[in-house]
Formats: C-alpha cells, sequence, structure tokens
C-alpha cells in the first residue's frame, strides 16, 4: 500500500527494474507480457498468469508509479484491481488484457479507453476544444522555417500560448464531438 524506495546507486534502469516482475511457484507462473513507461514516472506492463492446476490463463494490468531524487528512487506497484488514479495506458497494453470481473478493474480500462479516445482528434486551423468546465481552446497554426506551430487562443481571453497535442490531451482537452461520445 505504500511506496518503495532504495539508493539511487542500485537503479540500473526500468527495463533492469522490470525484469523482477516475473515469477512462478506451486500455483501458477505469472510474466510480463509488454510493458510501456508513460511521462518517464509511470510504468504500465501487462501481466500473464497461467494457473498450473486448471492451465487457466489471465492477463490483467500492472501499474507502476516512480519518482526519483538524486539520493533515491521509489516506486509504487499497483495491479488495476486497485483501480489506479493513473489512466494513460496506452492502447498496445489495453488490447492484451483478459476480460475480468472486477468492478474496479473494469472501470479503470473505461478511464483508459475514455483517455485514448479523448486523444484521437487530428490538429487544425479553428478547432475547438473544450475540457469540461473549462473555457474553450480555439486552435491557430504559424508556419517558420517550414515548421508548423500551433497557437491556442482560449475563449475568454486575447492571449496567445504554444500548445501541441501532447499537452492538451494530457490536460484533458478534445473535440466537441469526442467530449460528447465519452459522456454518454
Amino acid at each position: 500500500m505504500g511506496w518503495s524506495s532504495n539508493d539511487i546507486y542500485y537503479f540500473g534502469s526500468i527495463k533492469k527494474h522490470m525484469e523482477q516482475y516475473s515469477w512462478e511457484n506451486e500455483g501458477a507462473k505469472t510474466t510480463l507480457l509488454d510493458y510501456a513507461i508513460v511521462n518517464r514516472k509511470t510504468v504500465y506492463g501487462a501481466m500473464e498468469t497461467t494457473y498450473k492446476q486448471t492451465g487457466t490463463r489471465r492477463v490483467w494490468a500492472l501499474v507502476i508509479l516512480f519518482t526519483f531524487s538524486r539520493k533515491e528512487y521509489a516506486w509504487k506497484d499497483l495491479d488495476e484491481t486497485c483501480g489506479p488514479g493513473e489512466s494513460n495506458c496506452p492502447e498496445k497494453i489495453l488490447k492484451l488484457l483478459t476480460p475480468t470481473d472486477s468492478e474496479y478493474a473494469n472501470a479503470w480500462r473505461k478511464r483508459c479507453w475514455d483517455h485514448i479516445a479523448l486523444s484521437k482528434f487530428e490538429m487544425r486551423e479553428g478547432l475547438v476544444l473544450r475540457k469540461k468546465g473549462q473555457p474553450a481552446i480555439i486552435l491557430d497554426s504559424k508556419v517558420n522555417n517550414n515548421k508548423q506551430y500551433w497557437w491556442g487562443h482560449r475563449e475568454d481571453s486575447s492571449r496567445n500560448f504554444n500548445v501541441t497535442k501532447r499537452w492538451l490531451t494530457l490536460h484533458g482537452y478534445t473535440t466537441d464531438e469526442l467530449l460528447f461520445d465519452t459522456l454518454l
């Protein structure tokens, strides 16, 4: 339930850290199928557990939160049945998961799929992006040295600021159509 930590000297890489998440005992074998690092602080993994007695297979999600300082690193690992707050799991991991009866896991998976759906828009001039309860951002573009830059301004302000699709998605902005679809 808490965080584990260690001296930064012992941290080799996230790849090396992930090696410890495969194990076997008398009843089951658990293997890390794939993982993805998001924003350098969260790792999403697809874990396969095969039960030896019945031969049944279950693939579930593992979420590991990381924090680093100069002297130590800390991590907290959760499975999807804990209903993690982090819900930016990539599509490639979600597609590997098998169905579950867990209410928390299903709610977490839905939040992840909603996040993916909200990010499926194309940047274009005049596009209006909204976030529930926030003023809309209207996009405009400028070309400088043959590179296109996107600028936005809030509908309640004339101030322009540089935006990227990644920033808009991370902060929950999307088009009216996609926002409406996820609210249904």
